[in-house]
């Protein structure tokens, strides 16, 4: 059911990177209210458990763009972070946020708990420099360079990731894109931002995670550090 989810989704290519797209399909999933574009959870968690396991303290903070209706995002909070810390889920899709923030509303109701969900635009973050020790992208890069923009938009969305990131932190995106197009992406991202702000500098590496459902994924991570 998902794999032919997913396969309708990609005739739509060209339709990815606009909102009204993901409006109309969040609105059809109402009464089936989990989605995960790419890998979910499960898939996800051995990877991401290394980095915040060794780095976690009682103010580590993630961020989830473009959460969608996923539940990676409060998985990690109450799992990985064991309701400690912050993790903040973020999606252009009013309908989509409304969505999570129902069927979390146990933990958005508690004071102590600090599981977010933010109707924000990826390149334009509404969040301060340095904030994040680690930053999730579960194909939402993917759908924006879909977009006749598409490589402008990109750009934006990894130059506000690497903004409100800390050091150090990092910046994962799980994707289905080649690397010899995806590296030379980044690898141009990093370096307008190197040379933009002097003070950090950032490294780039990847690591192929298998077939899944018949689509093979990547996941690639750019590292954050002081200069």
């Amino acid at each position: 059911m998902l794999a032919r989810t997913i396969r309708s989704m990609r005739r739509q290519l060209h339709n990815l990177a606009d909102k009204s797209t993901w409006e109309n399909f969040y609105a059809s999933k109402q009464n089936n209210s989990k989605f995960d574009w790419f890998l979910d959870y499960q898939h996800l968690k051995a990877y991401l458990e290394p980095w915040i396991i060794s780095n976690r303290h009682l103010h580590f903070a993630v961020l989830d763009l473009g959460c969608g209706i996923s539940d990676v995002g409060a998985h990690i909070f109450l799992d990985l972070l064991n309701k400690n810390g912050k993790v903040d889920c973020v999606d252009f899709s009013e309908t989509a946020i409304r969505m999570m923030q129902n069927k979390y509303q146990h933990l958005a109701n508690n004071p102590r708990s600090r599981l977010s969900y933010i109707c924000a635009e990826a390149t334009s973050l509404p969040f301060t420099d340095c904030t994040y020790n680690m930053v999730l992208d579960k194909g939402t890069l993917d759908a924006a360079i879909r977009h006749q923009r598409g490589e402008f938009i990109g750009q934006k969305i990894v130059a506000e990731a690497l903004r409100v990131m800390a050091c150090p932190s990092k910046f994962i995106q799980i994707s289905d894109e080649d690397p010899d197009l995806r590296l030379q992406f980044l690898s141009n991202c990093c370096k307008i931002y190197d040379e933009k702000t002097k003070s950090y500098n950032t490294s780039l590496k990847f690591q192929e995670l298998g077939t899944f459902n018949g689509i093979e994924y990547i996941m690639y991570t750019i590292e954050k550090g002081l200069s």
